[in-house]
């Protein structure tokens, strides 16, 4: 007989106890529940028993015994309601109340994957809760600098009021595709951390849209567009949460409606990206399936899908397709053996 852990064998009597309708004897234990039925003599079972009944007390596990007068009737149950939580009822003011711990939690805690984990907790406990408008919904936020260079924590410093004084600023951007910086002017709207990197989202004066600027890409010196004594210069849209440009992939961002990119590749492959990039999937006569995904930038996501191997291939649009056979012909020349490469 398999052993098994005390852990195991005290979740299997929590388990055993609470499904059970009435109570349970001793003797109906003993033999029943795995971890009180190997091999041992009946009394050194009635002792393990005893000591588990003993630690789960402790634990706050209200094991209770039941003495109906009938010794068939009698025995141990757990009783649902004293063990599991009571409904939790909220009002619209405590609506309000978990809104403010929402956002001064999340400052007080710094750090970004606890902040996270503290959001997540609030979210299970106000699930129930009655909506009350007007209530903020976007933790406060909170940038602390930490850096050894003077320089990059003026930058950030600088950045940080702008954001929090709608304050119109510009800078030089080296963008993904530039082969040099470009200037940008910009309305910030918030930062955020994503993946252990700072981003800057804002409205781009120049290119007419919402767009997101990884911190490190930034070249040189940030400034304010207008004088140092000014205020407001924009409003930040009352719809716009930093979260929601976060956690978005590279080749979401952009202008217009974008393409839909079709991609070949092994079925449980594509299943598994579609929950990752929410994608749709079509399963195909040949035991592949066909991944589409849109895309308002279809080269950056190019740059994703050729680190997926070498069984996937794009198959639309025809403009991602060579460009796809033109980036491995590049690197297979690159490595001097472009005979040997298949590009499809």
């Amino acid at each position: 007989m398999t052993k098994i852990s005390k852990t195991e064998r005290l979740l299997n009597l929590i388990s055993f106890l609470l499904r059970s309708p009435r109570p349970v004897p001793f003797s109906e234990i003993a033999g029943y529940v795995v971890g009180y039925d190997d091999d041992a003599k009946l009394d050194s079972i009635e002792k393990r028993f005893d000591r588990d009944k003993a630690e789960l007390r402790n634990l706050g596990i209200p094991i209770e015994y039941k003495d109906t007068g009938s010794p068939e009737q009698s025995g141990y149950i757990i009783p649902a309601k004293k063990f599991f939580l009571k409904k939790l009822e909220l009002d619209g003011g405590d609506t309000v109340l978990l809104s403010l711990a929402a956002r001064s939690g999340a400052l007080a805690l710094g750090s970004p994957m606890l902040q996270d984990s503290f959001r997540s907790a609030l979210r299970k406990v106000t699930v129930d809760a009655p909506v009350v408008e007007g209530i903020p919904r976007e933790p406060a936020t909170m940038v602390e600098v930490i850096s050894g260079n003077r320089r990059a924590n003026e930058q950030l410093q600088l950045i940080c009021s702008a954001v929090f004084g709608r304050r119109r600023i510009r800078f030089d951007y080296l963008g993904h595709n530039d082969a040099e910086p470009k200037g940008r002017r910009l309305e910030p709207y918030g930062m955020g951390l994503h993946e252990g990197e700072w981003y800057l989202v804002g409205f781009d004066l120049n290119r007419e849209g919402v767009r997101m600027f990884k911190l490190s890409r930034i070249v040189g010196p940030v400034k304010l567009m207008g004088a140092s004594d000014s205020g407001p210069e924009f409003d930040i849209p009352k719809d716009f949460h930093i979260r929601d440009h976060l956690d978005r992939d590279a080749w979401e961002f952009g202008s217009g409606e974008g393409t839909t990119v079709e991609i070949r590749m092994p079925k449980p492959m594509a299943e598994q990206l579609q929950r990752r990039h929410r994608a749709d999937v079509k399963s195909t006569s040949e035991g592949t399936a066909v991944l589409s995904i849109r895309a308002r930038t279809p080269l950056r996501l190019l740059d994703e899908i050729l680190s997926w191997g070498p069984d996937v291939r794009v198959i639309a649009p025809p403009d991602l397709v060579k460009a796809a056979k033109d980036r491995i012909k590049d690197m297979l020349s690159h490595y001097g053996d472009v005979e040997r490469g298949e590009v499809a």
